[in-house]
């Protein structure tokens, strides 16, 4: 019999007791697998963005890239189109330049041109006696006209000088029997020639001064 103030057996426990320190383990077991999931689910975002923000690199540097080609194009453009218009402007100031020369000489001779034609008529209604005294001054104009622009004379008629080579020529209209002139050789000068500074724009014609001559 059992009475009311006897225990239950020492080894007699329940199943309901003998579980709770499973049931109070679960919890910390959800805890760690939600951090994990969680820890998983962080990464994978972070990785999404990297991937993202490297694609966002790639074309910011493909852009870059195209820009810079762009402005390298751009200054080539404008060195070429610089060029280009220095040479226009140089070929439009020698023009004018030219033309300005053109204009001074054409004043300077514009009253050598009028008498020009007043000089044929005079030379038709004469009968063509025109005295050399009249030729030679409608010319002297001309003659200052170029000395004016830097057109010097080489030699003189008449003048015996040494031949150089760079400044005389034989002279066409000699009939004397050729021979090849010789630097230094005396020569006399037949035609003169025309310089302007350094450049040479004809040379004088010149003859040879044969021993004959000087005796």
């Amino acid at each position: 019999m059992t009475g009311a103030g006897m225990q239950p057996p020492a080894g007699d426990e329940s199943p309901h007791r003998a579980s709770q320190p499973r049931h109070a383990a679960t919890p910390w077991v959800f805890g760690l697998v939600a951090g994990m999931v969680s820890a998983v689910a962080g990464w994978v975002r972070l990785r999404r963005e990297m991937a993202h923000r490297r694609r966002v690199v790639t074309d910011l540097t493909g852009r870059i890239v195209t820009l810079e080609e762009a402005v390298v194009r751009a200054e080539a453009e404008a060195g070429a189109l610089k060029s280009l218009a220095e040479q226009r402007r140089a070929e439009l100031s020698e023009a004018l330049a030219r033309e300005a020369e053109q204009l001074a000489l054409f004043e300077r001779l514009s009253g050598l041109l009028a008498q020009l034609a007043t000089l044929e008529r005079a030379v038709a209604e004469g009968g063509g006696a025109v005295a050399a005294g009249d030729v030679l001054a409608l010319l002297s104009p001309l003659r200052q006209a170029m000395a004016d622009m830097g057109f010097t004379a080489i030699g003189e008629p008449g003048a015996e000088v040494a031949f150089d080579p760079h400044l005389h020529q034989e002279a066409q209209s000699d009939n004397l029997a050729r021979r090849a002139l010789e630097a230094g050789q005396p020569v006399r000068v037949q035609f003169v020639g025309y310089r302007r500074g350094d450049h040479i724009l004809r040379r004088a014609e010149v003859s040879a001064i044969l021993v004959e001559d000087g005796a």
